[in-house]
């Protein structure tokens, strides 16, 4: 079958007017790309938006990027990192690795390296192949930024108690993730597979759950 961009700007339009938060996405795409239609930033961030609203989290980063480069909306590095931020709580790598980059700059947040180096930490535990070697390069260059007082901030984060029981690693992780306003379900998912690692005898975990930064000491 030829490529055919405008009759699947088409179909796409009619998913999206149906609510598919996916297909709204790839509206905004296309509308981004000139792909099918005429490019149009405003309109892709129209698109973007709807999809962002329904909770769609690729949906939610590409909206955060539009706002830090000023593409069909007015650049707002805040309101940028706050998109970031709801689509890094959901779990997107990307979100998680620009959250990382704008808490690192100090971009539309007061600048903070700790935060910088647990969203990169993040961001490579959730990915695979060069993303996650990139963004653990990251972690470790901001790490090599960290004063003593700011590696100390650790210590009012790890908890005491029992390892083998859950509320033990459930105040780890949600003592640090609450310290950067994280929700509900990341410092569930956090403390979850941080007691995981421990049980599987693990000394150090890299996945969302150590949390928060790699700097979680066993």
């Amino acid at each position: 079958m030829q490529q055919n961009y405008a009759e699947a700007v088409d179909w796409y339009r009619k998913a999206a007017d149906a609510g598919d938060s996916r297909a709204q996405t790839t509206l905004g795409l296309m509308y981004y790309d000139g792909q099918g239609v005429t490019q149009d930033y405003v309109e892709s961030v129209r698109w973007y938006r709807k999809a962002a609203d329904a909770g769609n989290a690729d949906a939610q980063a590409v909206l955060g990027t539009s706002y830090e480069e000023g593409e069909g909306v007015t650049q707002d590095y805040a309101e940028a990192a706050r998109w970031y931020r709801k689509a890094a709580d959901a779990g997107h790598p990307r979100a998680q690795s620009f959250l990382g980059y704008v808490y690192f700059r100090g971009q539309g947040v007061p600048q903070d390296y700790v935060l910088a180096h647990m969203w990169y930490n993040l961001a490579a535990s959730n990915s695979n192949g060069e993303d996650q070697k990139q963004w653990a390069e990251m972690r470790d260059d901001v790490a090599k930024k960290l004063t003593p007082q700011q590696l100390g901030r650790r210590s009012g984060w790890l908890g005491s108690g029992d390892p083998k029981s859950k509320s033990f690693h459930w105040d780890r992780c949600a003592k640090f993730a609450r310290s950067d306003g994280a929700s509900f379900p990341t410092m569930r998912r956090s403390a979850q597979t941080h007691r995981a690692a421990h049980t599987a005898g693990k000394r150090r975990a890299w996945d969302r759950q150590t949390m928060l930064i790699g700097l979680v000491s066993w």
